[in-house]
């Protein structure tokens, strides 16, 4: 049986993932770049310090050429990398070019760079490789801030270029790559042009946000404000403030450091039932945004868990009972739904069975037999908000009385070696067939007269392939042969064969069976009666509550369609 939290379909305000430094989130934070500076520089003067007057550096980065391959085939030249990105006055870079990978002749040994990251591969002397070139490397703080490609070795065996992978904190602005001169082989290199600061005057947009309710808390979630960034002249975003009610701006820990992954803050210590308004701001150095739009939310707390669940099976039904709940919530209790579930998410349905007012505390629906359920019964309060849910696993639901008349058929009832051809009156004969729930009953019955032939349990795979005895006392005339049970979606599903009984007690086919099924086979178990209802297993629809951080965030869930 499923546990519940894997029968359980959670709904949240989650984005996915953190906020990257993508150029439309520099934007958003304000980064602003003016024209080139007088400062330029190349890897000779390295350790290099950003002046007071450089926001930006445009970097034009190449890695070590590949050497030459056997038979004077040439090493491949690294592209230079030409990549601008935010810089702050007093940062301090170390520029580390990268070594050409030997040529074959030379013993092909890869390039390397002083701090032996990025290096190139060594060739294949065997196949007549060159080493490949080393990676060039910006550092900052010891660490590589970004790196360069690097040129492969010439020949069929030339080693593979280094590289290294930029550092996240690299707030890149442009990337893109040229091609040098074909030809020219040799060490990388490393030079860059500054780029003034813009005046930053203007504050940010106000940010957007939403809130959503818990219990006794409001959860705040939202950015700064503007579908592509602020656009020029405005300051970066240092922080966020919030006002509860029209209240004094209070500041929001932890600065401007907030992803969309988390809420920019919780709201705790709120009376459930009263309506709050929160507004936000966006702090910098230009002063504070304007507010946000106010959002009115209202803490609750959801209805309380039913104790005392349980299942009781019946022919094709389930009776669920339950003691109803000693925490109604913020809002008046208006009832209980009831839904069940069996299998897992993959192979697995639902059923909802039903929903009563708040003072029933037992339902009784019909669902497909042959099958158990996880069964979960949920308080509602009136404003359509689900709580806790008490669960019960039921027993495996029998089948009921068997169908009156002949059913309409499905598919087509055949033999352990295809198309059932003569079947003879208190004789056994071989019935096999698929597409049925796996691990679920089925039941064989003989007509005209509904008469069981036997219950039987399918594979892991929904199919069968079991014995059963003719009636010796089958009357001449028309018959059929019919296995009946549930599809992997729990709907009914019959398998038929229809045969004639001559007066000799010899049975003829009179509709052959034109279909024939896979190969795999159930053992025969016997079990107890079951129905053959004819419902599908709807999906339960609506939200769950999804717990966040140091509360519960919590989502409404209506009555699922049935």
């Amino acid at each position: 049986m499923l546990p519940p939290h894997r029968a359980r379909r959670a709904a949240g305000l989650l984005a996915a993932g953190t906020l990257g430094l993508s150029t439309v989130f520099l934007g958003a934070i304000g980064t602003a770049q003016a024209g080139p500076t007088g400062w330029t520089f190349s890897e000779s003067n390295s350790p290099i310090t950003v002046p007071s007057d450089v926001c930006s550096i445009e970097w034009t980065i190449t890695g070590g050429a590949g050497g030459f391959g056997d038979t004077n085939l040439r090493g491949q030249n690294a592209n230079p990398r030409i990549v601008t990105t935010v810089v702050a006055p007093g940062d301090q870079y170390t520029l580390v070019p990268g070594g050409a990978g030997a040529d074959h002749a030379a013993g092909g040994q890869g390039g390397t760079n002083t701090v032996g990251q990025g290096g190139g591969a060594n060739g294949d002397i065997a196949t007549g490789g060159g080493g490949g070139g080393a990676a060039s490397l910006v550092l900052k703080n010891g660490q590589v801030f970004l790196s360069s490609l690097a040129g492969f070795g010439g020949g069929a065996g030339g080693g593979a270029g280094g590289h290294v992978p930029d550092s996240p904190s690299a707030a890149v602005i442009t990337d893109f790559a040229t091609t040098p001169a074909p030809g020219v082989a040799g060490p990388g290199s490393i030079t860059g042009q500054g780029y003034a600061c813009e005046a930053l005057n203007t504050p940010p947009p106000a940010p957007e946000i939403s809130v959503v309710p818990g219990p006794g808390q409001l959860s705040v979630w939202g950015r700064s404000g503007g579908p592509l960034g602020p656009g020029p002249g405005v300051a970066p975003v240092t922080g966020y403030e919030y006002s509860l009610d029209g209240g004094p701006w209070t500041t929001v820990p932890g600065g401007a450091t907030h992803g969309m992954a988390t809420p920019l803050l919780w709201l705790t210590g709120l009376v459930n039932g009263r309506e709050y308004g929160v507004s936000v701001r966006v702090t910098s150095s230009a002063g504070p945004s304007a507010a946000s739009a106010v959002k009115k939310t209202t803490p609750f707390e959801r209805p309380g868990k039913p104790t005392g669940v349980s299942a009781k099976v019946g022919p094709s039904e389930l009776t669920i009972s339950w003691s109803p709940t000693a925490a109604p919530g913020t809002y008046p209790l208006t009832g209980y739904q009831v839904w069940a579930f069996h299998g897992d998410e993959v192979d697995g349905f639902q059923v909802y069975l039903c929903e009563v007012s708040a003072s029933v505390h037992t339902c009784t629906a019909e669902v497909p037999a042959g099958v158990d359920y996880a069964v979960y019964v949920e308080g509602v309060d009136d404003k359509g908000n689900v709580g806790d849910y008490g669960w019960v696993n039921s027993a495996v639901v029998p089948l009921g009385d068997m169908p009156a008349t002949v059913p309409a058929k499905d598919a087509d009832l055949v033999g352990a070696s295809g198309p059932i051809t003569t079947v003879t009156a208190g004789k056994t004969v071989v019935l096999k067939g698929s597409g049925y729930m796996p691990n679920s009953t089925i039941r064989a019955i003989a007509y005209s007269t509904p008469t069981e032939l036997g219950v039987f349990v399918t594979d892991e795979n929904g199919e069968f392939e079991v014995t059963v005895t003719i009636p010796g006392d089958l009357p001449a005339g028309a018959h059929s042969l019919v296995v009946t049970g549930v599809d992997p979606q729990g709907d009914v599903r019959h398998l038929r064969v229809d045969v004639t009984v001559s007066a000799s007690g010899t049975a003829t086919v009179t509709e052959a069976a034109l279909a024939t099924t896979a190969t795999a086979t159930a053992t025969a178990t016997e079990r107890l009666p079951n129905t053959g209802f004819s419902a599908a297993g709807p999906l339960v629809a609506g939200t769950a509550a999804l717990g966040l951080g140091a509360g519960l965030i919590v989502a409404s869930r209506r009555r699922p369609s049935a």
